[in-house]
């Protein structure tokens, strides 16, 4: 294997005598591979992940090497993010965290569609739980696969209120929150915040005729959604949904300037990877070993079979630990089938 160091800038140079486990992750940062081997994720997802490193050339190695493909077209999505065109990856903390809680959501035509977040809902199961993956999906099932927020100059009134994380916060962060030094996002929401108006992802202005312009939808269809919602308000009870928004949730649009942002789901993970027998040794189109290559997950592929895409909070999406536990496990054991053979 020849490889660089990072630092020096160095070539290195490995050759392995029991073999080599390709272990990089997938492929969710390389668009030219997502658009060949996922093509729902290169249509759909904002932007790729789940990490700026899972950029595929361990996959491409073994490519090289006459490996085959497995779980073509499979993916899942996870969370909503906001959508500015660039499909730059974004880090977990900052603009998109805006977006985790549940302002006046609509598509295309107007429409609200449910925002899940067990277990405050008594509505909602285990089994469509957790917004992160749910909410996402059910954007991109959307005309165009992207939601829409909107909301007001009041928002830091409401979005401390409306935390909907069933295990971790989706809530922005106040400066009293457990924030590591070198964390790649400011201490200050508000300057994070900033950054996502001047990037883009936060859309802001001062009508919100002028908001739907900035969103791509028609001046009509927002200030009627936003009629529509302000009378749902002030009722204090969604009765639109057949999952309700909470009381504490109907949070009125009237205050400029408004905000908004486009949003849909972003890549959690790939599952289109190298194709692996049960000892993760990987195989050739024609199901033969290739001699001394093993995979672990997710460069290995395959895990929820073919086209399945859309997010699940189980373990065929590999989330368990962000995917690490299944890293870790099929790494050992591919280690192992290497160190015995």
């Amino acid at each position: 294997i020849k490889a660089k160091d990072g630092k020096s800038e160095e070539e290195l140079f490995f050759k392995a005598r029991k073999g080599v486990v390709l272990c990089a992750g997938g492929m969710g940062m390389n668009w030219d591979m997502l658009k060949e081997y996922i093509p729902t994720a290169y249509r759909h997802a904002v932007y790729g992940g789940p990490t700026p490193s899972h950029t595929g050339e361990c996959i491409r190695m073994a490519v090289g090497a006459g490996a085959d493909i497995a779980g073509w077209d499979s993916w899942n999505c996870w969370e909503s993010a906001p959508d500015n065109g660039t499909r730059e990856w974004q880090p977990f903390w900052g603009a998109r965290t805006i977006f985790q809680v549940p302002w006046l959501n609509i598509d295309k035509r107007g429409e609200r569609y449910n925002f899940y977040a067990m277990p405050q809902q008594p509505e909602v199961t285990f089994e469509v739980g957790r917004g992160d993956v749910a909410v996402a999906a059910t954007q991109m099932s959307r005309i165009g696969g992207r939601g829409y927020a909107i909301f007001d100059a009041d928002y830091e009134q409401y979005m401390f209120k409306m935390n909907v994380a069933p295990g971790a916060e989706r809530r922005p962060w106040t400066k009293d929150d457990p924030i590591v030094e070198d964390a790649m996002f400011d201490k200050d929401f508000s300057v994070e915040f900033q950054k996502g108006v001047d990037a883009g992802l936060i859309k802001k202005a001062d009508t919100l005729e002028e908001l739907a312009e900035q969103l791509g939808l028609k001046p009509e269809v927002v200030t009627a959604a936003v009629d529509n919602w302000n009378e749902l308000c002030e009722k204090g009870e969604d009765t639109e949904l057949d999952v309700p928004y909470l009381p504490e949730w109907l949070t009125p649009v009237k205050t400029p300037p408004f905000y908004g942002g486009v949003i849909g789901g972003c890549i959690g993970k790939t599952h289109a990877g190298l194709r692996t027998d049960e000892s993760l040794r990987v195989l050739n189109p024609e199901g033969e070993v290739i001699a001394g290559l093993f995979a672990n997950f997710h460069t290995a592929g395959g895990l929820c079979g073919e086209s399945s895409f859309g997010g699940s909070p189980h373990m065929p999406s590999g989330s368990f630990l962000g995917g690490n536990l299944l890293s870790w496990v099929s790494g050992y054991l591919a280690a192992d089938t290497a160190l015995a053979s």
